[in-house]
């Protein structure tokens, strides 16, 4: 890991840290420009923030214009919708971070902040097959819930 020292936070309160970091607006100017240098530094530059081979660096190269993230451990991740007050949190119980990237794709997919086609777009997530050692199709990820509307 990064080894950055965190503090235990419930999923709900890093969601609400993450919409208010996306809509600097909330602000004072001077911790609304610290803000959006902070997520403007995260999308110029995303492989700083994850390395390259992630689905936070994926996400915030094709779309960070519209969005920024940042995965953490045992299947942890963080988006936030920059200018619309959305911040997303994500914990899979079990760790297993396989799966995080399409529960993520998909989440973004039903906010309407990306299209089902530029979901696709990213070409290590368009293929949702499961292979064993011998690269034989043993199984396929499929995902199967909804966001509910809230309001």
């Amino acid at each position: 890991g990064c080894g950055v020292p965190v503090h235990a936070l419930p999923l709900y309160r890093l969601a609400q840290g993450y919409a208010r970091m996306s809509l600097p607006t909330l602000f004072a100017p001077t911790r609304a420009a610290v803000l959006r240098r902070i997520t403007s530094a995260m999308t110029a530059h995303p492989e700083m923030v994850a390395g390259t081979d992630r689905i936070c660096t994926q996400l915030m190269a094709a779309f960070g214009d519209r969005i920024f993230c940042k995965s953490g451990a045992s299947a942890f991740y963080a988006v936030g919708i920059k200018d619309k007050g959305i911040g997303i949190t994500l914990k899979m119980e079990d760790g297993a971070s396989s799966i995080v990237p399409y529960a993520i794709l998909s989440v973004l997919t039903q906010l309407g902040v990306i299209t089902p086609e530029e979901a696709c777009s990213l070409p290590r997530y368009h293929d949702k097959n499961l292979y064993n050692n011998h690269h034989a199709v043993v199984g396929r990820t499929e995902l199967a819930f909804q966001l509910e509307q809230l309001c």
